[in-house]
């Protein structure tokens, strides 16, 4: 906190809070900003009542006061079953959301669009030599376990794609700012279809 009160950014976009509700309000009231919040992953909860009880985990968007910060929505990334919000959890399995505010600056508005992508290994070439060495090394069939694991690698740059949709669709062409957890270097084929969709 004594980093980001001696910085003053203008916006911060925070993942993986844990209560999403209690620490982003506390953390906004010590620097005097406005914050939104979305719970994204709280298994099966009415409110705070539920199970597992210590998990209530979100993103949450601060701005300084006088860029008026408002939620504007919530957009769901993950393609599993499941239902989430700072109201009513329910789900086995994680969800990836973005949350999307927007701010004024001087004359504009500006959507401040704060997303956490799935954190899974790719499935290249290393990591599949690898896995299938520690498979002979045990003598196992992994077989199943691959074809699982070959389908997954795949999901954060189709979270990719249902984010740019959903900025097109919905933003047109507003000014929008983009931050966030993406769980991927630079060179990961989910950062190029980003960067090449919004040049």
């Amino acid at each position: 906190t004594r980093e980001l009160q001696t910085l003053q950014p203008d916006v911060i976009a925070l993942q993986e809070l844990n209560p999403v509700s209690c620490v982003s309000r506390l953390l906004a009231d010590s620097l005097g900003y406005d914050v939104i919040y979305q719970r994204a992953n709280g298994g099966i909860k009415i409110g705070r009542l539920g199970i597992p009880w210590n998990f209530n985990e979100g993103l949450a968007i601060l701005a300084r006061k006088q860029l008026h910060l408002e939620l504007v929505d919530v957009w769901h990334l993950s393609t599993s079953f499941g239902t989430f919000g700072n109201g009513l959890s329910f789900h086995f399995s994680e969800q990836n959301i973005a949350l999307v505010g927007k701010i004024q600056f001087e004359q504009t508005t500006i959507y401040v669009i704060n997303a956490h992508l799935i954190a899974n290994v790719r499935a290249d070439s290393t990591t599949l030599g690898k896995m299938s060495q520690i498979a002979a090394a045990e003598s196992k069939n992994i077989t199943d376990e691959l074809r699982t694991f070959i389908e997954d690698s795949g999901t954060r740059l189709r979270q990719v794609i249902i984010l740019t949709n959903h900025i097109s669709s919905r933003l047109g062409d507003a000014h929008f700012v983009l931050l966030g957890d993406f769980n991927a270097p630079a060179s990961d084929p989910e950062i190029l279809y980003l960067t090449d969709e919004k040049k």
